[in-house]
């Protein structure tokens, strides 16, 4: 019966597109969309190609061929953003920091987590962009931001984040993973942020596994880049215990043949920074009382299939936060602002950010 109501709305959906793809092109000339891609230049303000492609569902070369039409036809605005789409904030050290500027309305800093860049929010920046001005912040050690540094620590993440708030003057921050200890730690020395929401934070309430991080930084050195993954991925905690209970060897190999595409490719050249940044979780270990100082309103973000171990920490931050509220969304992991299930995380936090 599930099948067939999932069957019956997509056909559905098919033909009320069809409808109004036949209605605009009697009317108005023109198709439903471009109308669509209107529609959406509209909310998000001025969009790049990237995030109007990922709000779409569609490649950026489409969106290109798109808009050029719909510019020739004096329906759209086309002009080069003379920064790429992207800023840069300079924080204490001088290391740049790079983030991208998108949508209209009160400024949002978006903040992701380790082994991700940017990249990897833009859809949930995209459904935010539309209540939203919102500043994506490539933290460093990515992308057109600087490197981490010889000298790196959490306090290094919290003068970035400092950096460009004071650019943007942003009173509102979203975090995922460790983003989320880092907005938690800024926001812990100073009230810059009135309200914020973190979806599962980096912020340990537990004993930080360790044992992994010396042979992890072996392989590295090594040039073994799935070596490393793998001593990661079974000993840092947070993958399926099926996955931790598979021999070595098994994994490595595995992951060498299954796990080639544009992910791996990503993440492969964050390996040393993801090694840096968990260091400096396990370093906030037993500093769980310091949060009591936020005084911003929190909203504390958990996926219900995550692992029971990291929902009972969140509950323990919960706590120590003066004025946060817990909530769980139903069928999503550790991953949800990312993705295909973005829109649902971006929703919640929209309702209570705004």
């Amino acid at each position: 019966m599930e099948r067939n109501l999932s069957f019956n709305l997509h056909v559905l959906t098919a033909r009320l597109d069809r409808a109004a793809d036949r209605t605009l092109q009697a009317e108005h000339n023109v198709s439903y969309s471009r109308f669509l891609a209107l529609t959406l230049v509209r909310e998000l303000g001025t969009p790049t190609q990237r995030a109007l492609a990922d709000c779409l569902g569609v490649t950026e070369p489409s969106v290109s061929r798109m808009t050029a039409a719909l510019a020739a036809e004096g329906l759209l605005d086309a002009q080069p953003d003379p920064a790429g789409g992207r800023r840069t904030a300079l924080p204490a050290d001088g290391t740049p920091i790079s983030y991208r500027t998108m949508g209209d309305g009160p400024h949002l800093i978006l903040l992701g987590g380790a082994l991700r860049t940017s990249d990897d929010y833009l859809p949930l920046a995209s459904v935010l962009a539309t209540s939203f001005r919102v500043h994506l912040v490539e933290r460093r050690g990515r992308g057109a931001s600087g490197p981490q540094g010889p000298h790196y620590t959490l306090r290094k993440e919290v003068e970035d984040l400092l950096a460009v708030q004071s650019e943007t003057g942003a009173r509102l921050a979203f975090g995922h993973s460790y983003g989320g200890l880092v907005i938690l730690e800024t926001a812990r020395s100073y009230p810059v942020f009135d309200r914020t929401a973190v979806y599962e934070p980096g912020v340990p309430a537990a004993p930080v596994p360790t044992g992994w991080m010396g042979p992890y930084r072996e392989r590295l050195t090594a040039g073994d880049s799935y070596g490393a993954f793998v001593h990661f991925i079974r000993g840092a905690g947070g993958a399926p215990p099926i996955l931790a209970k598979l021999p070595y060897w098994y994994l490595r190999y595995a992951l060498r043949i299954g796990f080639r595409g544009p992910s791996w490719q990503r993440m492969r050249p964050l390996l040393a920074a993801n090694l840096a940044e968990h260091e400096q979780v396990a370093a906030q270990q037993g500093k769980l009382a310091g949060f009591g100082a936020v005084t911003a309103s929190v909203l504390l973000l958990c996926g219900s299939r995550s692992q029971l171990a990291s929902k009972t920490q969140f509950g323990a931050l919960r706590e120590i936060l003066p004025t946060a509220v817990q909530e769980t969304l139903n069928g999503l992991n550790h991953f949800g602002p990312e993705g295909k299930t973005a829109a649902v995380v971006a929703e919640r936090a929209r309702a209570f950010l705004l």
